[in-house]
């Protein structure tokens, strides 16, 4: 079979895959207008976020299988795979610990100021202080605050254990589950978190899920992080919440449009000591992509065993 890997570039150089071969085409990176000349002979496509839409799927057909290298399935049409007999297997849970550890990296540089820190060593004003000491900004322990997780998947169960660990008091917020006594809603969750993390997906029920509204509930001293996905976030809400001091700071690995636009709003409060944002990067230790790319390869073997009925589309034995 063909194999077809459309965007090896989305992963660093020292990250392994196996080589170009007849069998294994692989291209650093793919435009929308180069997918259907680069895939049309392939019996399976990698993809970690070149869009497969219905148009795209309709041209293609030898396509047997699709296999995504994240979890996040938006980019690819699944209806339609469904319809034409496409398998298609993302990789499930692979990032609840790396995304879990960056988050809690980003919650103790917000609360402690480190940004702040940095920048004042970069000034000399440890070399100018009267003392042996120099206090730039507040700092906080995040020992006994309030945590909370939106979204109860596997990234926010991992990051509550870590964050419970620390002594931080956990409480989960998911608007499907707010029936629950263990659930609470967003919006009665805003109002008593010192720190709001974002862990649930993108959806219709997401999308601009933190607005206006929500920032007028949050804490002014509650931070807002954001490692889920951009579009969960109002981006021009959130810059007005950071000028008017709406909340104390934010922390985020992801934007609405990615990479970040150069006339994207972030920039300007990116640079301020209470803004932390990262090039999507949560989900990218060593050790995860690893064993992500080992899933990939063992959902393509398993396809082609025939053995499907775990994928995110499963199909009948297409195997010649």
């Amino acid at each position: 079979m063909k194999i077809v890997f459309l965007d090896r570039g989305s992963f660093p150089d020292w990250i392994r895959f196996p080589d170009a071969s007849d069998q294994w085409i692989i291209y650093e990176q793919t435009h929308a207008d180069q997918v259907i000349e680069r895939a049309k002979t392939a019996d399976i496509i990698i993809t970690n976020k070149v869009v497969l839409d219905a148009e795209k799927l309709d041209e293609l057909d030898k396509l047997k299988m699709i296999a995504i290298t994240a979890t996040g399935t938006n980019n690819v049409d699944l209806i339609k795979c469904a319809e034409r007999g496409i398998a298609v297997a993302n990789v499930g849970g692979y990032a609840a610990n790396t995304v879990a550890e960056h988050t809690l990296a980003q919650l103790f540089a917000l609360n402690r100021n480190l940004i702040a820190y940095q920048h004042s060593m970069t000034q000399k004003k440890w070399t100018q202080s009267a003392h042996f000491c120099h206090f730039e900004a507040p700092i906080t322990d995040l020992l006994s605050s309030t945590l909370c997780i939106i979204g109860s998947g596997a990234i926010g169960k991992n990051l509550a254990e870590k964050a419970r660990c620390l002594g931080m008091n956990v409480i989960t917020a998911d608007n499907r589950k707010s029936h629950l006594p263990e659930y609470y809603s967003v919006h009665q969750a805003l109002p008593i978190a010192d720190h709001v993390v974002l862990c649930c997906p993108l959806t219709s029920e997401t999308k601009g899920l933190i607005s206006e509204t929500e920032f007028s509930l949050m804490k002014p001293t509650s931070y807002l992080v954001n490692n889920s996905r951009g579009g969960i976030v109002d981006e021009s809400a959130l810059v007005e919440a950071i000028n008017q001091q709406q909340i104390a700071g934010v922390s985020m690995d992801v934007s609405d449009i990615e990479p970040l636009p150069i006339d994207s709003p972030l920039y300007s409060i990116i640079g301020r000591n209470n803004v932390l944002i990262t090039p999507h990067i949560a989900w990218g230790s060593s050790t995860a992509m690893t064993q992500l790319i080992d899933k990939v390869l063992s959902n393509i073997d398993d396809f082609q065993k025939g053995k499907t009925s775990a994928f995110t589309v499963p199909v009948e034995d297409l195997t010649e």
